[in-house]
């Protein structure tokens, strides 16, 4: 190579490692607004978290007077980590209802669990099945949980107690 091939061969060289410099700068840049993007997400999903576990009490006081009627009570539980957990958007937030007959405890229970992305996603574990629901956080407002609330309680104990039971009216 003759002194120019050499010289036009750095320019395209130095030109591709400017160009290369520039595309990782611009990835960096990205990942950096991404990164923040999803750290807002994730304090909002948990600011609505909250806001939702503090209207949980007075919802399940209300409804567990309700159920005394027919021996019932939902109690909050422990919850352990969940394998199915997205591994991109991991769980930040769980919660366990399990209902109770005669005070003693059944194998139907309520799970939540809260995704970076905002979503809940509701598990319930009923005698015959299981039945999945997603909700956005920031749409559980208190008339919306006490709805999941009493749908979970009327599926999990209608085995128990089947329509017209209580009433001794057939339906």
């Amino acid at each position: 190579m003759n002194r120019e091939d050499n010289e036009r061969h750095l320019e395209r060289v130095l030109f591709r490692e400017a160009f290369e410099r520039r595309d990782a700068g611009a990835g960096v840049a990205s990942a950096a607004r991404e990164a923040a993007a999803r750290a807002a997400r994730k304090r909002a999903a948990l600011k609505a978290w909250l806001k939702v576990r503090d209207k949980l009490p007075p919802l399940l006081e209300d409804l567990n007077r309700k159920l005394v009627a027919i021996g019932a009570e939902l109690r909050v539980s422990e919850v352990g980590a969940h394998d199915y957990s997205h591994r991109g958007f991991p769980s930040i937030g769980r919660g366990r209802l399990d209902l109770f007959v005669d005070g003693r405890k059944t194998t139907r229970s309520l799970e939540a669990d809260l995704a970076e992305t905002g979503t809940v996603h509701l598990y319930m574990y009923l005698p015959k099945e299981t039945r999945r629901l997603d909700i956005d956080v920031a749409e559980a407002d208190a008339d919306r949980i006490a709805e999941v609330l009493i749908d979970f309680v009327d599926l999990a104990t209608q085995d128990d107690f089947p329509p017209g039971s209580l009433t001794g009216r057939s339906p």
